[in-house]
């Protein structure tokens, strides 16, 4: 699990990353992005509450959440990263569809997602506020390679800022 490195404070751990760059630059790299469920487009949460992400188990992990309900009952995983752990599904408070899991108990593995809502980067999106604002490409390519390739960049772009 790839998250926010202990000892030095975020502004010391940060200000190295934006060192040379140009104020445009810095300010696209920061700003905010949402989630949303991809079935109905319902918006699930935000980066600022953003905790950590693991490409490998293609999740984001977020202190809080908003329109999801969470499963009475809980699930024990028997196979897979989260072998042993005991979790909460959520889902989408508007169409149920499943979007994360909430943990309850983990294994060393999952250590930074205990009692934490981690979102299925399968099940959700995400839209960074002003990227409306840059030049559209003249030939869009297909839907899904843009919601990948977008996704792929901002956990690149969450773990260089954690």
């Amino acid at each position: 699990m790839k998250g926010k490195s202990g000892g030095k404070s975020d502004v010391e751990d940060s200000s190295d990353d934006y060192e040379g760059k140009q104020p445009e630059e810095m300010e696209t790299e920061l700003r905010p992005s949402v989630f949303y469920c991809k079935n109905c487009r319902t918006i699930i949460g935000d980066t600022l509450s953003f905790l950590s992400a693991d490409e490998e188990l293609k999740i984001v992990c977020v202190a809080s959440v908003q329109n999801v309900t969470v499963d009475t009952e809980h699930t024990t995983s028997n196979q897979g990263e989260d072998v042993g752990c005991s979790y909460k599904h959520f889902r989408c408070v508007y169409c149920k569809t499943p979007i994360g899991k909430f943990y309850i108990s983990i294994n060393p593995r999952l250590l930074g997602q205990h009692n934490v809502y981690s979102l299925e980067l399968e099940a959700v999106a995400s839209y960074q506020f002003g990227a409306g604002c840059d030049a559209a490409p003249a030939t869009p390519p297909p839907q899904e390679d843009v919601q990948s390739a977008t996704i792929t960049a901002e956990l690149s772009q969450f773990r260089d800022v954690a």
